[in-house]
């Protein structure tokens, strides 16, 4: 434990616990989605597809929002995650999306 760690009221030190097994959570969930980011990869033919519409952007925003508001939790703080995250996996699919056929549904070496 640090000095800092010590000082803190033990209250403190269990919220913070408890943060970090949800942190650990949400990296398992990210890792599930990543998976399944993978997987829609190989069904798309080109960097469009890969971006998809903004209609479904939208409506995973919206989804989002409304599973926060029925949970409790901030439905702005939800959206500037959601969209973060909805970023950075199109990157990633990006990635991944350049080594593959442009054939959907196949892999190179397939």
């Amino acid at each position: 434990m640090t000095e800092a760690a010590e000082h803190e009221p033990e209250g403190l030190r269990q919220v913070r616990a408890d943060i970090d097994e949800i942190d650990r959570k949400l990296v398992e969930l990210l890792a599930a989605r990543g998976r399944c980011v993978q997987r829609a990869a190989t069904f798309k033919r080109n960097e469009a597809e890969v971006r998809g519409p903004q209609s479904r952007i939208d409506h995973i925003i919206t989804r989002a929002r409304v599973i926060a508001t029925d949970s409790g939790a901030d439905p702005d703080v939800v959206e500037t995650t959601f969209r973060a995250m909805i970023t950075a996996f199109i990157d990633a699919e990006l990635r991944i999306h350049a080594t593959l056929d442009n054939e959907p549904g196949t892999t190179r070496g397939s």
